[in-house]
């Protein structure tokens, strides 16, 4: 019979607590909003709701934990979007971020594009569902709701 060391045992342990998240002190735990497909279903702005047409999200790359952010790239509606994201706990930060230039067909697109842009931009607090399965970027007044999606590989 092969024996595998005590230190293997601990690491995986280790990796494993890490996978599903930590105890946020409050008796819940913090899922991870990284490496995950989210798509939008609505942004709200000035108390208005519109729902998110199909394929509109988002992803954090792993590394948007760290000091100084790490990328963000995602579907605003006609356009893609790339820049970085600086997560940290109930916090997220997106700066620098470009926009491709393909025109929208037409005036609805547009203006939900603008909407969404604009309140991504302004995010600054994030909250996770207790299910981990709905994610919320606010700025105090304007909203953004995504949803986990699946992942298309």
């Amino acid at each position: 019979m092969k024996r595998i060391p005590a230190a293997a045992y601990v690491l995986a342990a280790l990796a494993l607590t890490a996978a599903c998240g930590t105890d946020t002190g409050q008796g819940r735990r913090s899922l991870s909003v990284t490496n995950v497909p989210w798509e939008a279903r609505s942004v709200t702005v000035d108390g208005r709701t519109y729902p998110a047409p199909e394929g509109v999200g988002m992803e954090l790359a792993p590394d948007s934990v760290r000091a100084g952010g790490g990328k963000i790239d995602g579907r605003g509606g006609c356009n893609g979007f790339q820049g970085t994201a600086a997560v940290d706990k109930e916090s997220m930060r997106v700066s620098g971020y470009t926009v491709t230039m393909e025109a929208c067909l037409d005036d609805e697109s547009t203006a939900f594009q603008k909407k969404f842009l604009g309140t991504l931009s302004g995010a600054n607090r994030l909250s996770l569902s207790e299910d981990g399965r709905t994610l919320r970027l606010t700025d105090g007044a304007d909203a953004l709701t995504f949803t986990r999606g699946a992942r298309s590989r």
